[in-house]
């Protein structure tokens, strides 16, 4: 190991990859489920309607910033293309007819490696 290699990086990058998108889901369905309970009068005083209705707004930008988080990654991390992770339906406006794969899962002349199942004539189901 040398002394530049951290697996802290590697771990959080890994974590960004696979949790920024779930916690923007997580945190938008939090801030709409907070939103509904701070327009209840009957069973909220004011005080507590005031203290949701903050935790709703704070659940909302949460989901937002990890949003942003989400949408910067997968192209930092060769998962699709820039366009692609900014404008809708962006692929549609370039000559692209799908999102390269991973750089992974390439080979060192640049060439896609195929999946398993198709390198050894088998199907993915065997």
């Amino acid at each position: 190991m040398g002394p530049h290699d951290s697996t802290a990086d590697d771990w959080f990058v890994g974590f960004l990859d696979f949790g920024a998108d779930v916690l923007s889901l997580v945190c938008l369905s939090c801030s709409v489920i907070r939103g509904l309970v701070a327009q209840d009068r009957i069973l909220l005083g004011p005080r507590q309607r005031i203290l949701t209705r903050a935790a709703h707004r704070t659940t909302a930008v949460a989901s937002i910033a990890f949003l942003l988080v989400h949408a910067g990654i997968e192209p930092a991390l060769d998962h699709t293309t820039w366009i692609a992770a900014t404008v809708p339906f962006g692929l549609a406006l370039t000559d692209d007819e799908a999102v390269p794969p991973p750089a992974a899962s390439r080979t060192s002349s640049g060439a896609a490696v195929p999946p398993p199942w198709r390198r050894s004539g088998g199907s993915p189901g065997t």
